[in-house]
Parts: C-alpha cells; structure tokens; sequence
C-alpha cells in the first residue's frame, strides 16, 4: 500500500519537473521576441537632402531601422519640380523637372509596426534642383603635344553626354580623354586671358573634349604656358545637359618649376655610345612614366640630344629610375657621341608632362647643356656622373636601370 502511494507522489513529482522544465525552455524565446521588438525602431529618411540638376532621375530611401513596414505614401509638395514617378515601400523614384534654383520636399507617411504596436511617422526629404556649372577648374599640360589643358569638373554626378556633336575622334594616344574632341571649339568655349587686364583678351582654343565616364570638359589652349596666368571660361550648348545658356567660371594657371641637370659619360657597355643621366629637384612619376615608356618606346620626339657640333644623336633608349636616398633620375641612352665632351639635351612640355606627376603642370628650361669634364673613353663613368654602385634602383622603375639599351 505505501509502495503504491510512494509511487503516486513519484509520478506527479516527474510532472511538476517536466512543467517547470517546459516554462524553462520557453523563456528565452519569449525574452528574445521582447528584447527584438526593444532593438527596432521607427524608420528614417536615408537622405533628408538632395541636390539634383534638372530632367534628372534619382531615388528616395526610407530605412526600416528594424521595423515591419506595413504602407507607404508618398507625396510632392510641387509637382513641376519634383514628380514621384514609382513608389514603394521602402523608397520611391522621383524625377526633376527642368529648370534650376528650385527645391521642393517629398514627404512619405510611413505606417509601421514595432512589436504589437502599429504605428505612423512622416518622413521627409528636401530636393533641390541646380543648374550645371563648374566646381573648380585644374590645368594640366598634355602628355601628347605639351599644350596647356583647363579641366573643368561639372557639379554632376554622371558624364556630360551633349555638349555638341563632335566632328572628329581622339587620335591614337590621345585615349586618356574619354571622348571625342570637338575642334569646333568657338561653338562650346568661350576663353579670355585676364592676366594683364579685366577685360581680357581672347585666347584661340584649339577644341574642346568631354571625359567619357566623369562629369568633366578639357579644354585644349593650343599652346604651352611659360608664366602665371589668369582666364576667364564661360561654357556654351550646355542647355539639354540642365544648364543655363553660358556657365562661367574663372581659371588660375601657375606651372611648377623644375630644375634639370645632366650628366654624360660613355657606355660601358657599348663602346662608342653615350649616355646621359638628368636629374631634377622633383619627382619623376616612375610607374606612370616607364609604362608610357613600354608602349610609345619608338616615339622620342619630345626629346633630342646634340653633340658640341650640333649633330644629333639617335636615341635608343629612355628609362626613368628612382636610386634610393639619391634622388630621381632619366637614362638616356644614345648611339655614338664618344668624340664629343658637351651635349645639349632639348626638351618639350610634353616630356615633362610623361615624367612628373600626372595630372599637374611643369616648366622648366627646354634646353640643358650636359659638359661635365669626364674621360669619355674610359670604360668605368666617374663615380659622380652615375648612383654608387651599391645604389638599388626602385622596384617600380621600368625596363631595369642599365645603360644597355632596352631590346
């Protein structure tokens, strides 16, 4: 009888563990549930402000925050400014309308649900529509033909497409501007040089070329600068790209000034030829200058070298080097030259364009006279005409740093 009642009480002992063990299990998922609807919050405005260039399309972000989103509604506080063209949930596309200096808000009416509770929030997002115009203009001299290039980067966010028809197409190397070159320049560009007076005087531009993938228009001065200059820039034929009919901006045109000096001494590797180290006061882009250098290696028309008798002296070979702790330097490599003991190195913009670096603007003296007195027939250059010889030559520098011409 008792084995019978010790049993009874064994057996609602098991139950009332197995209850608590249950509840035990269960509460983490209630606390979690909780502890997610503590976490959420109400949404927001990805974005509450834009600015936009006319007959422009974007989109308008709401971000959730960890809330159910359950309806929005989207609305314009003007229409002519700002039209919502496709909406959802969580973001709505708008479209701006064709004219500039306005602004309009978009407003979404959010309901949402956060744990059991339901929900509503106004959001709101101010459009400003801006017309086209310059953010700032950078000089540059090109690496083709040494001509002072203005670039001017538009305030917007994808490439000018119609700045006018272009009537002809980069040349070979000319690639680095990304799209065709108009030589119709008069049409697109106005240029006036401020340097001496305000009114200006006007500057002959040799054509005008948009970049293909960034909002940005070259302007081709056709010529070098030599000095300090000021210009004066008003942009035409933008108006189907959301501008005004002119877009004026002002320009500033300072080059760096370089100092190069040279060294000659003969070959010791091919006896009768000559070669000449420059070396200048500023960086030599190494990277930039010898991959131009792999694939334009026949073309050294921005570069001459004379002997004391004025004869000219072929060039085989030319390789930009950066010696630690001794600075930067360019190899030039020439065939014959052992009976002269005085060289004339003649430069162009367009050398210093492909050697310094990229994107900036140089000057320097175009001719340089190489004559330090070195045994020209010896075998060994003198120790000051070339880097020790324990000098290692950057690893970034190409082709290697010898004085044997490249194959």
């Amino acid at each position: 009888m008792d084995s019978l009642k010790n049993g009874g009480k064994r057996r609602v002992m098991r139950k009332a563990v197995a209850i608590v063990l249950t509840l035990a299990l269960a509460m983490p998922a209630i606390v979690g549930t909780e502890a997610v609807a503590k976490k959420a919050k109400a949404p927001s405005m990805l974005v509450v402000s834009t600015e936009l260039l006319p007959d422009t399309s974007s989109q308008i972000t709401i971000e959730s925050n960890g809330a159910k989103i359950i309806k929005t509604t989207w609305k314009t506080s003007n229409k002519k400014v700002v039209k919502i063209s496709k909406q959802k949930k969580l973001n709505a596309k708008i479209k701006t309308g064709s004219a500039g200096d306005t602004s309009a808000k978009v407003t979404a009416t959010v309901k949402y649900k956060v744990g059991k509770k339901v929900k509503a929030k106004k959001l709101t997002c101010k459009v400003k529509v801006i017309w086209l115009d310059v953010d700032s203009v950078s000089p540059f001299t090109s690496p083709i033909d040494g001509h002072t290039v203005l670039a001017a980067y538009m305030n917007a966010t994808t490439p000018i497409e119609n700045i006018n028809k272009f009537d002809t197409v980069p040349e070979e190397g000319e690639v680095f501007i990304g799209g065709g070159w108009n030589t119709n320049a008069s049409s697109v560009v106005e240029v006036l040089d401020t340097t001496a007076s305000a009114s200006g005087t006007a500057v002959t531009v040799d054509r005008v070329a948009v970049h293909a993938t960034e909002p940005v228009v070259y302007i081709d001065l056709g010529k070098e600068v030599t000095e300090k200059a000021s210009y004066s820039i008003t942009l035409m034929g933008f108006k189907g790209c959301g501008s005004k009919m002119m877009i004026q901006t002002t320009a500033t045109v300072e080059p760096n000034k370089v100092t190069i000096t040279g060294d000659g001494f003969a070959n010791p590797e091919k006896k009768g030829n000559i070669v000449i180290f420059l070396h200048t006061d500023k960086a030599f882009d190494v990277g930039t200058a010898g991959t131009y250098l792999k694939e334009n290696n026949d073309k050294f028309k921005w570069i001459t070298v004379k002997d004391a008798n004025g004869k000219e002296l072929p060039v085989t070979d030319v390789t930009p080097v950066s010696y630690p702790n001794e600075g930067d330097h360019v190899i030039i490599n020439l065939e014959g030259g052992a009976d002269s003991k005085k060289f004339t190195v003649e430069l162009t913009s367009a050398f210093l364009a492909n050697f310094m670096e990229s994107g900036a603007m140089y000057l320097a003296e175009k001719t340089i006279t190489v004559d330090k007195e070195i045994d020209l027939n010896t075998a060994t250059p003198d120790a000051t005409a070339t880097p020790a010889a324990s000098a290692t030559p950057d690893a970034s520098a190409t082709p290697a740093a010898s004085a044997t011409p490249a194959a």
